[in-house]
């Protein structure tokens, strides 16, 4: 009989691999389609400039419109302060988001073009407005689905950050297909965005296959909890614990007294109300500060862990971007060294958020520290003028493509690990306090994941606008 029921063992094995598969590609589909708008925006920015009035200023105008949107994650933020942080109203804020990026998407290969005179001067009014709209709901996305990807399996968050992180490459990809920007590309702008609208609606049945199947885990485990009751509820009936029977447990709970008796254990400070017992004397109980493990660390610190992922995210999208070909410009070749360099990055990113997975994520402050003097390093090679390091060597240009790719790498690990190191640090409060993370510190915990993306947003406002100024300085 058991070898008759092996093969149904396998099988129902190998259905469980395969749906497991089956949700981490959902769940990649899912972060594709989260700043695969954003990224193809500028991925189309050679076309914009050639073809609209405002030219080699464009750049700075779709940035500036996009940087205007954060205004939106700010106000989903106070919205959540007065308002359910369910599982439900999580949902239901994602559906909504990843609505209005495929409204903004289908409206991009209409209204592109559109221009508006001011003064007598053309301006691209379309294509800022949507550029405008664009970053709302790009920037908004962290606030939005960090908290609810915080609560499903680790291997699960690194699925969906790395297929966040393949949208650059892909439009990279994309990009190069469709020679964005010559006289006679192979897509025009308007089949390109379709392609975007196509990826976004694949994402938005990817998150609800990844919702109905969330949906049906807490459903089983309600089941099972309910299944689990009658025989608790049998198991108290008979006296029985975890520990023997009630009267097993009264016996050994005792100690012997000078004089042959014994009485039950009581707690220090509790009177047993027993008159051979001394008074219980209050200064002789223990103190009730905690033990110096739980004391608060430097890694418990929210300003320190904001702080670092305020300056990681203002160096990753606006300082380290911004200053790279200036970094380029004193090797042998600098549009290849930039070429090379850019594609790096864009590899290295997903790479450095699937790491998470089978790498330690607790040092946070040493990855960060990592981080930091790889952009020191990069910032050198730009303000050194026509002299960086290495520029006498035939391949010099190596540094900064090596440098660029880790410094990618390094902040994609560094970000996804403080998600998982707050994470684990919530499981720990829980271990120690039943329902402290589904009851009372729901929110607490539901407040801090997102004001943690709301802060990678800060640092990239505060990056960009410290570019802008630098770059604009320098000139």
């Amino acid at each position: 009989m058991q070898a008759e029921h092996k093969p149904l063992c396998n099988l129902d094995s190998g259905r469980e691999i395969v749906r497991v598969q089956i949700i981490h590609l959902a769940l990649a589909a899912w972060g594709l389609s989260s700043w695969i708008l954003f990224n193809g925006l500028w991925g189309q920015l050679p076309m914009f400039v050639r073809t609209l009035p405002e030219g080699n200023k464009l750049g700075v105008l779709i940035l500036t419109a996009e940087q205007l949107a954060y205004i939106f994650p700010l106000l989903f933020m106070y919205k959540k302060r007065h308002s359910s942080n369910s599982r439900l109203s999580q949902e239901i804020d994602i559906w909504i988001l990843l609505a209005s990026g495929l409204v903004v998407s289908l409206l991009l290969p209409r209204y592109w073009q559109a221009q508006v005179p001011i003064q007598g001067v053309p301006h691209s009014a379309g294509l800022l407005v949507l550029a405008f709209f664009t970053g709302a709901v790009c920037s908004s996305t962290g606030v939005v689905f960090t908290p609810y990807l915080a609560t499903l399996p680790k291997s699960y968050t690194s699925t969906h950050t790395a297929g966040a992180g393949l949208s650059g490459l892909a439009i990279a990809l994309l990009t190069l297909v469709a020679d964005a920007g010559s006289l006679h590309p192979r897509l025009s702008p308007g089949h390109y965005f379709n392609l975007l609208s196509l990826v976004l609606l694949v994402g938005m049945a990817a998150f609800g296959f990844v919702s109905r199947r969330v949906h049906a885990s807490v459903q089983e485990e309600r089941e099972e909890a309910r299944d689990a009751e009658p025989a608790a509820g049998v198991e108290e009936a008979h006296g029985q614990g975890q520990y023997g029977t009630l009267a097993d447990r009264s016996l050994e709970e005792t100690e012997e007294r000078p004089d042959g008796d014994r009485r039950p254990l009581i707690a220090p400070g509790v009177d047993s109300g027993d008159p051979r017992d001394p008074p219980t004397d209050p200064s002789s109980l223990p103190s009730a500060s905690p033990p110096p493990s739980s004391l608060p660390s430097v890694r418990d610190s929210h300003v320190a862990v904001f702080g670092l992922q305020c300056l990681l995210s203002a160096l990753a999208y606006g300082v380290v971007p911004s200053t790279l070909p200036m970094a380029c410009t004193g090797y042998q070749n600098p549009s290849r060294v930039l070429l090379l360099a850019n594609g790096g990055f864009m590899c290295a990113d997903p790479l450095g958020k699937l790491a998470t997975s089978f790498l330690p994520t607790g040092r946070i402050f040493m990855s960060g520290a990592a981080t930091i003097c790889l952009a020191a390093l990069l910032l050198y090679c730009a303000f050194s003028g026509s002299a960086p390091p290495l520029a006498l060597r035939p391949y010099g240009g190596v540094l900064v493509v090596v440098a660029n790719t880790l410094f990618s790498f390094m902040f994609s690990f560094t970000s996804i690990s403080i998600f998982f190191d707050r994470r684990r640090q919530e499981e720990a409060a829980r271990a120690r306090k039943a329902g402290r993370i589904g009851g009372d510190g729901g929110d607490a915990a539901y407040q801090w994941f997102a004001w943690s993306a709301f802060m990678v947003q800060t640092g990239a406002f505060l990056g960009t606008g410290l570019s802008l100024a630098g770059v604009l300085l320098w000139s």
